[in-house]
């Protein structure tokens, strides 16, 4: 499959700084793989060439999205490509037989030697991350629904 359509439309968005799709399965749950799920490290399929989140390390992306750490995540925060970012709000507890999109909302730390912060959108479905970089100012939610809205479509195309 071609990733490029689907960046392609979040270039589009003029609210929009940056994105990336991450696969992974097995990890929304609490810690451990189904056994029908493949053990894959998580890692970023496509963003914009060169972008803050095309440095999304499977590390990163691992803890992100570890079930059984959620209070450490809002209480730590993590790190997502450059940006270190505090949870806004996190819906990403899900049931293993819960199969709906879930998000997370976070906000930029600002990088030294600057002011500026940044929303991130966060949604998941069972096989992918959609991640989204607002541009300064963009409105959280406005990001999130973004990445929630191309969640949706890539779940529908079997993702």
């Amino acid at each position: 499959m071609s990733w490029g359509c689907w960046i392609e439309n979040f270039k589009a968005m003029p609210f929009v700084q940056d994105a990336a799709i991450c696969g992974y399965s097995g990890v929304r749950n609490c810690g451990h793989t189904p056994q029908h799920a493949a053990q894959t490290q998580p890692s970023v399929w496509t963003s914009f060439p060169n972008g803050p989140l095309s440095k999304i390390t499977p590390e990163q992306l691992s803890h992100l999205t570890r079930i059984h750490e959620r209070e450490k995540i809002l209480t730590e925060g993590v790190t997502v490509g450059d940006f270190k970012a505090r949870v806004l709000r996190d819906d990403f507890v899900l049931t293993e037989a819960d199969s709906s999109i879930t998000t997370v909302d976070l906000k930029t730390k600002a990088l030294e030697g600057s002011d500026k912060s940044y929303n991130i959108g966060v949604a998941a479905t069972d096989k992918v991350l959609v991640i989204v970089l607002g541009q300064e100012g963009s409105q959280g939610p406005r990001v999130t629904i973004a990445a929630m809205e191309k969640a949706k479509e890539l779940r529908n195309s079997g993702f």
